[in-house]
């Protein structure tokens, strides 16, 4: 009988057999995924190519070494080679190494799961001298490679190729001299346009930018300082200094992360950071855990003249509005005209003397950006400001555009909530006058719910709906006491779904969080979102009724 699949295209043989990659949290491949690669790689000539592919296209260093039959462990338990690397060896070499495109660590390895591996230095020097030059010819991703592949130059010949694409570091392995070394064997290759690099702050109180400044291509840029490698919190403060960065001309996204908001900046050597050619070409820029006004505005500051499209900051470390306020208002002017997403994680606190501010007294400042598309807040406090009906119409009226909006509720002592503190079905209606929103989340109070009168001019059904409104799911943070006396009641959650039908008429599906107990009067979000099966059900009835 005829194999018609062996008459089929190569992409689509390739298609059919992506399908049994199944790959783990590393994108490391099962170990039954490996079996059912390498039982089709031996059925014919046809599946070798695309199931060796497959196999090898994301590995480790430990395993393309081990294609060198030769390479073996002695006494010590350290690597070596027993033999002359000879024609043969490098042939069967050259047939898997050269599907390698993604070079992981083994994080079994790198966190004592495994022993760590040892090479002795002879076999770098050995192939070094057997075949200079990059033997990854296809390699476009290197993620975290260990010590042992970094510290001196005969390694780095596996960590380059004339495509490399992504290079993810770990500086917790390397030294100074080391990371400068890599990095200036990457400064020729075209194709290079993104670096993460991880520094943890027990290392070293300084980092030095300026061995990035060598790669001139650099379109993607993150510096983490995660916790400390114990897995425990630190209070170290690092010690930046941006000048470097405005040699990357082709910079467009642009990060920096720290868990605990322990960053110090200090100001830049380098006057032409500042000036205004530089950093025209910035459209991302992601600040998480900065503490520091004064080093979140010398960032802002310095970017002022780049087309900004997207700017996420967590605000989690800031004190008072004032900090707040200040921050936002260095939004640069030039961005109001090119921003169109925000997300900003408002996770600020207040004295206890205090009422809640106004929504607009923490974000009147954004009212300025004319073309939001996306505005994602994350940890509104109900304790520091109320999200309600006009809040919602503002937002509406400001930004009519708005594709996304996601408002995340965080709050304590919150069991019940009120029509003058929560958005209510008149937000809906507001909402559903947005004709490109197609991602919603807010806070939402539930009771209270008017009837649908089709008949009345004052209804709020009457409000007329885009026909372009595509909205399909909708996710709410109702309180728990709120929701369940809604539950209570069956012609509520009729009202409900009726005036979710009118508001959003493709709306389909809707799902909502509450808030309980944990410990007494602390309180936790649910951490899935879960299905609101009777309005979901009463939905599909109204759907029903209109066709």
């Amino acid at each position: 009988m005829p194999c018609y699949l062996l008459a089929l295209p190569t992409e689509l043989v390739e298609e059919i057999i992506s399908y049994l990659a199944e790959r783990e949290y590393d994108d490391q491949l099962t170990t039954q995924a490996k079996n059912d690669l390498r039982s089709c790689a031996l059925t014919c000539k046809t599946l070798f190519g695309p199931a060796i592919q497959a196999i090898w296209n994301t590995t480790d260093l430990l395993a393309v070494l081990k294609l060198l039959l030769n390479l073996e462990q002695n006494e010590a338990g350290v690597y070596v080679l027993t033999s002359e690397l000879d024609e043969a060896a490098w042939n069967r070499f050259d047939v898997y190494s050269t599907s390698v495109k993604k070079l992981h660590e083994n994080f079994t390895y790198m966190f004592g799961s495994l022993p760590k591996i040892q090479i002795d230095p002879s076999v770098w020097r050995r192939i070094a001298l057997a075949r200079p030059g990059p033997l990854l010819p296809g390699l476009i991703e290197v993620s975290r490679p260990s010590s042992s592949t970094l510290s001196t130059s005969y390694q780095t010949m596996f960590l380059v190729s004339p495509v490399l694409r992504t290079v993810i570091l770990d500086l917790h392995y390397f030294s100074p001299s080391d990371l400068l070394a890599y990095l200036s064997s990457l400064r020729d290759v075209p194709s290079l346009e993104s670096l993460t690099l991880y520094h943890h702050a027990e290392d070293s109180s300084e980092f030095d930018l300026s061995p990035v400044s060598l790669l001139k291509n650099l379109r993607h840029f993150q510096l983490t300082l995660p916790a400390h490698s114990s897995g425990q919190w630190t209070n170290h403060c690092i010690t930046l200094d941006l000048g470097s960065l405005c040699y990357l001309e082709r910079l467009e996204f642009l990060c920096f992360s720290t868990p605990n908001g322990a960053i110090d900046f200090r100001v830049p050597a380098v006057p032409s950071f500042h000036c205004q050619e530089s950093n025209k070409t910035m459209q991302e820029l992601d600040l998480y855990g900065l503490s520091d006004v004064r080093a979140v505005s010398r960032i802002l500051s310095s970017f002022n003249n780049s087309p900004m499209e997207s700017f996420s900051i967590s605000l989690a470390g800031f004190h008072g509005l004032g900090q707040f306020r200040t921050t936002l208002s260095t939004i640069s002017p030039q961005w109001a005209k090119t921003l169109t997403r925000l997300v900003l994680d408002a996770g600020l606190s207040r004295p206890d003397d205090q009422s809640p501010y106004s929504f607009s007294n923490l974000f009147g400042a954004l009212y300025t950006i004319g073309c939001l598309e996306e505005l994602h807040l994350h940890r509104l406090s109900r304790d520091i400001v109320y999200v309600s009906d006009s809040v919602i119409s503002d937002l509406c009226n400001a930004w009519p555009r708005l594709t996304h909006l996601h408002i995340a509720l965080n709050t304590e002592r919150f069991f019940s909530g009120s029509s003058d503190t929560l958005p209510t079905v008149a937000s809906l209606y507001t909402l559903g006058r947005c004709p490109a929103l197609s991602g919603l989340e807010i806070p939402f109070y539930p009771l209270d719910i008017p009837p649908v009168d089709h008949a009345s001019d004052d209804s709020r059904a009457q409000v007329p709906v885009p026909a372009s409104q595509k909205l399909h799911s909708l996710f709410l943070h109702i309180p728990r006491n709120n929701f369940n006396e809604c539950n209570l009641f069956p012609d509520a959650l009729s009202l409900l779904a009726s005036h979710l039908a009118l508001a959003f008429p493709h709306v389909k599906s809707v799902k909502f969080r509450t808030f309980q107990s944990v410990n007494g009067p602390g309180l936790l979000r649910l951490k899935a979102w879960l299905d609101w099966a009777p309005v979901n059900s009463l939905l599909q009835r109204c759907h029903n009724a209109r066709r």
